[in-house]
Order: structure tokens, then sequence, then C-alpha cells
């Protein structure tokens, strides 16, 4: 069993996770109480944005949009029916905005949900257990660490909705030369094209979040790798 547990705290991203919901040293409700407060925190704030995004969009945009991302329509920003043209019409921008905000709003408001059972059990039943035997917090925290999981879970695939959306939100509110030029949009760091620009800077905060990620799980490793100094005993 201690080989499997070394193993689980060498692994790369898992780690993570492993420590703070697998370990047998769950963390006290102080500091759960404070985590479940930034994520909490954190899902409030993006959901305050997340709420504006339906509303930020009027009829006559809407119905402008269906208008000039029709490759068929003279009024249409597209100069031929190209590939990207027949896939990227009015119809299916307005349902990634739209269907990308709901599912947004679905995930960050769980969250919250989550957050809010959590600590009202955390103050008035896992704390108590946390202060009279460590054998009861710890049947406690088996079965809650999941709600806790789950938190964690929700607000991130939350952040990613929230972001993709805003994507398709650049098509419907500002012009596009790249696009109007070419029938399609460019990633590039230079911006010619201002949805390509915006997708591609979405898209790489999956990498940010990774490489934070790692240099996080390196830290762990790093904490169960080192051996404490011997204490020397004080004259």
């Amino acid at each position: 069993m201690a080989n499997g547990v070394k193993i689980w705290h060498k692994a790369p991203i898992i780690n993570i996770f492993f420590d703070m919901l697998v370990d047998s040293f769950p963390a006290q409700p102080s500091g759960l109480n404070d985590a479940l407060t930034n994520v909490g925190l954190l899902a409030a704030l993006i959901l305050t944005v997340v709420f504006a995004i339906p509303m930020s969009v009027t009829y006559d945009e809407v119905m402008q949009a269906m208008v000039r991302y029709n490759c068929t329509d003279p009024l249409s920003i597209y100069q031929s029916c190209t590939e990207y043209a027949r896939t990227h019409d009015g119809p299916m921008i307005l349902s990634q905005v739209a269907n990308g905000a709901s599912w947004a709003l679905f995930l960050l408001a769980s969250c919250l949900f989550g957050v809010v059972i959590f600590t009202i059990v955390l103050k008035t039943t896992g704390a108590n257990a946390f202060y009279e035997t460590p054998e009861k917090y710890l049947a406690w925290w088996r079965w809650t660490r999941f709600v806790f999981l789950f938190n964690i879970v929700t607000l991130l695939l939350g952040l990613n909705y929230s972001f993709r959306t805003f994507s398709y939100l650049y098509m419907i509110k500002f012009p596009d030369a790249y696009i109007m030029q070419y029938g399609k949009s460019s990633w590039s760091l230079f911006g010619e094209s201002v949805v390509g620009l915006s997708s591609l800077l979405n898209t790489s905060l999956n990498a940010v979040a990774l490489s934070l990620l790692m240099c996080m799980s390196g830290g762990l490793w790093a904490l169960h790798s080192t051996k404490a100094a011997p204490q020397v005993p004080k004259v």
C-alpha cells in the first residue's frame, strides 16, 4: 500500500487530486472553508459575466448576424460560400453563443449550489467531527470529498464554456476584415482576424492551465520526495 501511495504522489497532475481528495490526511475545516470561499467567489464573479452575455445581444444584432453570415445573401460578408462560410453561418454562431452561455450558467450555478451545501454541512457537522475524533472526521470526508471535487470540476468547466462563448460573441459584435476578405478566420497573434485572435487566446488558456497544474504537481512531488532533516534535541 505504501508503494502505491508513493506512485500516486509522483504521478503528474494526478497527485494534486490525490493529495486533495484521496490522501489519508484531509484538510482541516478551516482550510476547506477557505478553499470553498475562493471557489464560490470566483464562480459568482464569472456567473455575473455569463448572465450578461445573452442580454448583450439585441434582436437587431441577431437578425443582422443571420444576414451577414449567410453566404447566399447579397449583404453577406462572405464573398463566396467557402467551407468556413457554410459551417459558420448565422444560426450556428447564434446557437454557439446561446448554448455556451447556457452550459456556463448551469455549471457555475451548480458549483455555487455545491459550495453552499458543503459549507453548511461543514459548519454544522464536519467541524464537530474534526474536534471529536479523527476517525469520525475521516469517515465524513470520504463521502463529502466527492462534493468538493464536484465543485472544482464544475468551476473549471464553467470557466471553459464562458471563455469559448466570447469567441462567437465577437463574430456578432465586431466586424472582422480578414473574414470579409478571405472567407475564413486566422489563428494569429498579430490580430489580422479579431475572431481568430480571440479563439486562439481562449484555446491557449488550456495550455496555461496545464502549465500551472504541472508546476503545482512538481511542487507536491518535491514535497513528498524531500526527507525531513533529523531533529536535534535541545539541551
